[in-house]
């Protein structure tokens, strides 16, 4: 299914069977439970496997293809064929018009079909477009497309191995000029006035990528490989998408073809703090909250509500709960340690007022039990590893403040700035009700799937480690004890000889001279 023109018009094609588990199946059961039957557009269709189904569903099929070969065959299929190039797309309006004016009493245009078309051509955004606004012209309903993932879990790690290998087919088709993500393909779509209707994406555990077969990185039954498996699943829900299969229908299609999808670099924000006020915040909390923000010696923060803190251009998100009160130096230390510390949790320590608790100046993944005493205001998270591993602030409770922490520490680790910045006056973890549950002795164990760096055989390795020391540290005590005893009968015996030498040579004979007293 190639939308480009080949060295020659009889040259081969790929000859696909249908199946219904492919992206042609998908589309297919779409369209039967969604689109009123009239005439189906596959435009790159090649060998066109979907033409019998749909043919048999109650649809009139027509396939357009560059390759001159193909068409001749669907022809003798008995089925419509137009010839099409998606590279020249000035003709496009006039070439669809013409077929469809082929088929004289058939009912009007269902559906438009780009099968594995798009990822093969240099301006795919500009042939999404054209082709929206052509449908939006003749009030045609849908838009069928599929595109491979490019971002599926075995591409993504064998990246990390330095591995990006072409095939002859599947996700890294020698013949792709652009590759697709779920995000890519979202802002494409919308661009061009498309408004998803249906998904029935291609799943796949193992890909045509999945090579070397041996390799750690690719197989969940090493630790190396479920850790990435891991990393990877908190992405996105499309680690196993083999395929996008969607379908779209034109809203809003704009006149001028949006632009492709470009990371700007200019678009990371600097260092700055937004600060969300907890759920259980009351009005003079927050009035509070105001003050000591208005006498912080930094500017760069921004009180937003709970719910909209990812609405903001800030680099880190922190949570000030009822009752905690903030230094005039909290913004400056988290801002002054975020330039530095990039993608790390940051954690302050507590101020001297006598009111304050005080939790350890050093976070330690393994064992957490200190840390349940850190207010959520001694906390600053970055935001785009929250967006990186799939966490946010829905639940701002202490509770579930210390779960988040536990959770993505062991993916970001955390930097200890050191500068009393917090008063901690009010309650914190192991004050709320559930919270002296850890929900599990590994870093987010409680939720459903959670994923963690550290393996529960480590975590039970420190923990006996742990144990060892403390025996370690009870027999230095003991020895350290001994040793002050020995050192000082040492001393009484270096005593006792001074003395000794001190005492007249023949008193002491006389003395040992004494009836029943040894002879000299």
């Amino acid at each position: 299914m190639d939308a480009q023109p080949p060295e020659s018009e009889t040259a081969d094609y790929e000859v696909l069977d249908f199946h219904p588990d492919t992206s042609h199946g998908h589309i297919v059961a779409m369209l039967q439970r969604r689109a009123e039957r009239g005439i189906v557009l596959d435009l790159g269709c090649g060998s066109a496997p979907l033409a019998e189904p749909l043919r048999d569903a109650g649809f009139v099929y027509i396939g357009l293809d560059v390759n001159a070969h193909c068409l001749d065959a669907l022809r003798d299929r008995g089925f419509g064929a137009h010839p099409i190039d998606l590279r020249r797309l000035e003709g496009l309006g006039a070439t669809l018009d013409a077929a469809v004016a082929g088929q004289p009493g058939s009912p009007g245009v269902t559906a438009v079909l780009a099968l594995d078309v798009i990822e093969h051509l240099v301006e795919p955004h500009v042939a999404v477009h054209a082709i929206a606004s052509w449908m939006q012209e003749r009030d045609v309903p849908l838009l069928g497309l599929s595109v491979p993932n490019v971002t599926h879990r075995d591409v993504a790690v064998k990246l990390l191995n330095a591995r990006w290998e072409l095939t002859a087919t599947g996700l890294l088709d020698a013949t792709h000029l652009r590759f697709f993500t779920a995000a890519t393909l979202a802002a494409i779509t919308a661009a061009c006035g498309l408004v998803e209707t249906d998904r029935m994406d291609t799943i796949s555990e193992w890909s045509d990528q999945h090579r070397p077969v041996g390799s750690p990185l690719l197989h969940t039954t090493t630790p190396l490989g479920r850790f990435l498996a891991d990393l990877r699943a908190r992405a996105d829900d499309h680690g196993a998408t083999y395929q996008f299969v969607r379908l779209y229908e034109p809203a809003a299609v704009p006149a001028v073809a949006p632009p492709l999808p470009i990371l700007d670099p200019a678009a990371d924000p600097d260092v700055r703090i937004a600060v969300v006020a907890a759920a259980n915040a009351s009005d003079d909390d927050v009035a509070t909250l105001r003050a000591d923000l208005d006498a912080q010696t930094s500017t760069a923060w921004e009180l937003v509500g709970h719910d909209a803190w990812s609405d903001v251009s800030c680099s880190h998100v922190a949570v000030v709960g009822p009752g905690q009160r903030l230094s005039v130096r909290w913004v400056e230390q988290f801002v002054e340690a975020g330039s530095s510390w990039h993608g790390m949790v940051l954690r302050c320590a507590p101020t001297d007022s006598p009111d304050d608790r005080s939790w350890p100046v050093r976070y330690e993944v393994a064992d957490d039990e200190g840390a349940r005493a850190t207010p959520a205001a001694a906390l600053a998270f970055p935001v785009a590893a929250l967006g990186a591993l799939g966490r946010d602030l829905g639940d701002t409770s202490a509770t579930a403040l210390h779960r988040l922490l536990r959770d993505v520490a062991p993916y970001c680790g955390v930097h200890d700035t050191g500068v009393p910045a917090v008063g901690a006056t009010g309650p914190t973890i192991g004050d709320v009700p559930g919270g002296d549950d850890p929900g599990g002795d590994v870093p987010g164990g409680d939720d459903a799937g959670s994923l963690v760096l550290v393996e529960r055989w480590i975590v039970d390795e420190l923990a006996a480690l742990r144990q060892r020391a403390a025996a370690d540290a009870d027999s230095a005590a003991r020895l350290d004890a001994l040793a002050a005893h020995g050192e000082a009968l040492a001393r009484d015996n270096d005593w006792l000889n001074a003395e000794l030498r001190r005492t007249p040579v023949r008193m002491l004979r006389r003395l040992l001279r004494r009836p029943g007293g040894p002879t000299a």
